[in-house]
């Protein structure tokens, strides 16, 4: 999930596994059974830890302008076609686990493990009867998802910055959500906040632990987690360059 969508989406359901995905305006907690529908934009994607035994395990449609073309005979469903431009949606939706996707799925997932059943118009049948399946569901929000396919949306710098400065993102993480590459988000960010992202985003996060350590008791690994820090020795050191005193020291002091 980590590629530019552009003039494209993508449906994936989820078969098992639990998962946390980053959008430029999101960020969506999915499990086994639930169903993403991924518009135009960028995403990055966590997998949480596995106590199974068996694997991970999703089945993805990339829906394709000329796929969905061919599928319909260069037209769409009159019921897309009238909710095409009526709402903004955002770029990704889940739908939770619903009886008749589960059993669509089931079926897909039987005839791709014999793959000689597996033929292009085959294909083009399920993505069409899938389709039809999400608009018989009568989720609003998705129909009009599914009307407004290929339509992109450019997110302001900025929203894409601060809606995601508690996240455990990369700067490279950063700079995908933001459609740019690692070096133009460098270069753009210095020129709206006079600094360097890393300066910027680390501070922020110090900030936020610091009032957590003065207003809660929440444990100081289970602070720095909820600031964008994973590494605990990184958090503390930072903490300690910036407030010449150990998150620990810090909070004794206050008491």
């Amino acid at each position: 999930m980590q590629s530019p969508l552009d003039n494209q989406a993508r449906l994936i359901y989820v078969y098992r596994g639990k998962s946390k995905i980053i959008s430029s305006t999101d960020l969506i907690h999915i499990n086994g059974g639930d169903m993403l529908l991924m518009r135009c934009g960028q995403f990055v994607n966590h997998w949480l830890e596995n106590n199974e035994e068996e694997p991970y395990e999703v089945i993805a449609f990339q829906l394709l302008p000329n796929v969905l073309q061919d599928v319909y005979n260069n037209e769409l469903p009159i019921e897309l076609q009238s909710l095409k431009n009526e709402v903004e949606v955002p770029p990704l939706i889940k739908i939770s686990s619903n009886k008749t996707i589960d059993h669509f799925f089931e079926g897909l997932r039987f005839n791709i493990e014999n793959k000689k059943l597996v033929t292009d118009e085959y294909l083009k049948i399920k993505v069409r009867e899938l389709i039809s399946i999400l608009i018989s569901i009568d989720t609003s929000e998705a129909n009009f998802f599914l009307g407004q396919l290929f339509q992109s949306k450019a997110y302001q710098f900025q929203e894409v910055i601060n809606k995601n400065l508690f996240e455990n993102l990369k700067l490279e993480d950063f700079a995908f959500l933001s459609g740019m590459s690692l070096s133009t988000f460098q270069r753009k960010f210095k020129e709206i906040y006079n600094m360097t992202p890393k300066k910027y985003i680390v501070g922020k996060r110090l900030e936020k632990a610091e009032g957590l350590l003065k207003t809660t008791s929440l444990r100081i690994s289970d602070i720095a987690y909820d600031c964008g820090f994973e590494d605990i020795a990184h958090f503390s050191k930072s903490f300690s360059a910036m407030y010449k005193s150990s998150p620990r020291d810090y909070r004794n002091s206050i008491d």
